[in-house]
């Protein structure tokens, strides 16, 4: 997980499509931490995000358990709610 600044909450960036990655590149520009996750195991973006954020916690298939102990979703406007 990209951990600037120590804090207790969870948030969670849901989609690695385009929006996903703006999303993330938002929270490091403000300094927020973050777990990326996307419910396709091969999302399209992958290769990119883990390139420009390597560390970062990625989450792909089965994301019921991340988001479950989020305190914040952000959520790309292409992922069925």
């Amino acid at each position: 997980m990209t951990n600037l600044i120590a804090t207790n909450e969870v948030r969670v960036i849901v989609g690695l499509g385009q929006t996903g990655l703006s999303c993330a590149r938002y929270c490091v520009a403000k300094k927020l931490s973050f777990v990326l996750a996307d419910t396709r195991h091969a999302p399209p973006m992958l290769v990119e995000v883990q390139k420009e954020f390597p560390g970062t916690r990625i989450v792909c298939g089965d994301i019921a358990s991340i988001c479950g102990i989020a305190t914040e979703l952000l959520v790309s406007p292409g992922v069925a709610l």
